[in-house]
């Protein structure tokens, strides 16, 4: 029996209801929260625990959506820091995790195999353990340990919670809703002129060097950074646009425009060229299979006409800025702070490498030998301890080539899992689940292109990518084919 389009959309809708729903909810009683006193926010603690309890028993996928959506926004982060509200994040996930273990011990659910991710984390996680044995500070190496395990609970929660299509979309709308919210406070910010108010720890900004002798405010979102905030919102970018390509409901494909608008916007306030760069790659890359299709090239050109009106000023003159590097160029690298700081980074890094090339000189101990090795190469009159501001040469650099493949590794399984997750969902007719993979597999592009430019902090937002792209191919492979009929009316929406 076909069904009807009104019965085809209500499942999809009540999730939708029931997301948003959820979120006010939760987002009400976090409010509640921050404006009571210390005493009267913990009866609301403890009801929007269990409300989280019952969602992540009830719909496990809706509880997924809640966890994306507050680690990209970093509400636990933000709400701790300026508020004084203990972080969530951690006991959600934690939660969401024994939710999943419930329902496949006891509700007899299915659980994709998790082998393979668990070994290629392991490897990763134990080559920087063994540098507990060799850093010349192992203090450094010990809170970069706890970071990287309560990274790993959220790998790992994320890899297993994506189990079927339907968590795949919720948690690429749950992106989604993260950029508007982002977005949309930045770009409201930076018109209005308000950059000193940082609308209660969400819409933070920096005094930094724009050009020259120029300093400015520019947005760093929740993050607190500029570089890392363009970074996260350029990984955005790609799955706002295949939802504004591909989405069959108008109202999702409006909110997706909007995202892909307000994101584009706000990498653009950030005055990162890092994020620049990173942001042209991840928009040819999208628009390279999609040469011969006036419509979407004309969202394309419509995007790059409105994100030129409100380019502000001096923005053309900082990325100008990035030729010096060329042969050729006019202007000399030497005379910015930023980039005679950032050429002696990454020199450094490369010379901590050749100097302990098998095992590195210790995770999260680069800071500690920056000054002996940067003071004779003479790029940085700074006494202090600086970063690679290279994830790559930073990896090589404290857990030598050991470090470097098992961090490869990790990558190589995602793109190849993407790759052949989009193959097989393309053969079964799921085209809107085929996009997406893509989408996801540009957005990681954009992530390593950025990560040329900056070194390993803010991770999270890596490792919650990173779970969603192993999970594909467990997520394709378990995908019902479509029927040929709908396949026929239906097909690629163009």
């Amino acid at each position: 029996m076909r069904l009807t389009w009104q019965e085809t959309l209500r499942p999809a809708a009540a999730d939708a209801r029931l997301v948003a729903g959820a979120a006010v909810f939760l987002g009400l009683l976090a409010a509640a929260g921050v404006l009571l006193s210390q005493a009267a926010w913990q009866p609301l603690a403890a009801l929007a625990a269990l409300g989280l309890l019952w969602l992540a028993l009830a719909r496990p996928e809706v509880g997924l959506a809640m966890l994306v959506f507050v680690v990209y926004t970093r509400a636990g982060d933000v709400l701790e820091k300026f508020h004084g509200v203990p972080s969530f994040v951690l006991p959600l996930a934690l939660l969401l995790l024994a939710a999943l273990a419930w329902r496949w011990w006891f509700g007899g659910e299915r659980v994709h195999d998790w082998e393979e991710t668990a070994v290629l984390f392991g490897v990763y996680a134990l080559v920087g353990f063994s540098s507990l044995l060799y850093a010349a500070d192992p203090g450094r190496t010990q809170v970069a340990l706890y970071a990287l395990a309560k990274n790993g609970v959220l790998l790992f929660v994320v890899f297993l919670a994506v189990r079927h299509r339907r968590a795949l979309r919720h948690t690429v709308w749950a992106l989604i809703a993260a950029g508007i919210f982002m977005g949309t406070l930045t770009v409201y910010q930076q018109l209005t002129g308000t950059l000193e108010n940082p609308y209660w720890g969400f819409a933070q900004t920096e005094v930094k060097n724009i050009v020259g002798s120029v300093f400015d405010y520019r947005v760093a979102g929740p993050v607190g950074s500029t570089n890392y905030y363009a970074m996260i919102l350029v990984m955005l970018v790609p799955v706002a646009l295949d939802r504004a390509w591909h989405e069959r409901r108008r109202g999702l494909r409006l909110a997706a425009l909007w995202a892909l608008g307000v994101c584009v916007l706000s990498v653009v306030f950030t005055f990162s060229r890092g994020g620049f760069v990173a942001l042209v790659v991840v928009l040819l890359l999208m628009l390279a299979r999609e040469l011969f299709s006036p419509r979407r090239l004309l969202i394309g050109g419509l995007l790059l006409v409105v994100v030129w009106q409100f380019l502000p000023a001096n923005y053309t003159g900082r990325l100008a800025t990035t030729l010096d590097l060329l042969p050729g160029g006019d202007g000399d690298a030497r005379s910015e702070v930023s980039f005679r700081g950032r050429t002696s980074e990454v020199l450094v890094a490369w010379q901590i490498f050749v100097d302990h090339p098998l095992l590195g000189a210790g995770l999260n101990n680069y800071k500690t030998f920056y000054q002996a090795y940067a003071q004779p190469l003479g790029w940085d009159n700074r006494r202090e301890e600086r970063s690679a501001h290279n994830l790559f040469l930073e990896t090589a650099a404290e857990t030598g080539l050991l470090g470097l493949a098992a961090f490869g590794a990790l990558l190589v399984a995602a793109w190849r899992g993407a790759g052949r997750a989009r193959r097989q969902f393309m053969r079964r007719g799921r085209y809107d689940e085929a996009e997406m993979s893509r989408a996801l597999a540009v957005g990681l592009v954009g992530f390593l292109v950025a990560s040329l430019f900056l070194h390993g902090s803010y991770l999270r937002y890596f490792w919650l990518w990173l779970g969603v792209l192993l999970a594909l191919p467990h997520v394709a492979a378990l995908a019902a084919p479509r029927p040929a009929a709908a396949v026929e009316a239906d097909g690629h929406v163009d």
